[in-house]
């Protein structure tokens, strides 16, 4: 129930474009650590 739960969730924030905004932060700042070392 909660596996499939998470999965409605997750296909309703994929239409909504919210994971895509959060995976730019995590490049963003991934991007950051790389060019600070």
């Amino acid at each position: 129930m909660h596996a499939s739960r998470n999965k409605l969730n997750i296909s309703e924030l994929t239409k909504l474009g919210e994971p895509n905004f959060y995976f730019l932060i995590i490049l963003i700042y991934r991007f950051k650590n790389i060019v600070i070392k």
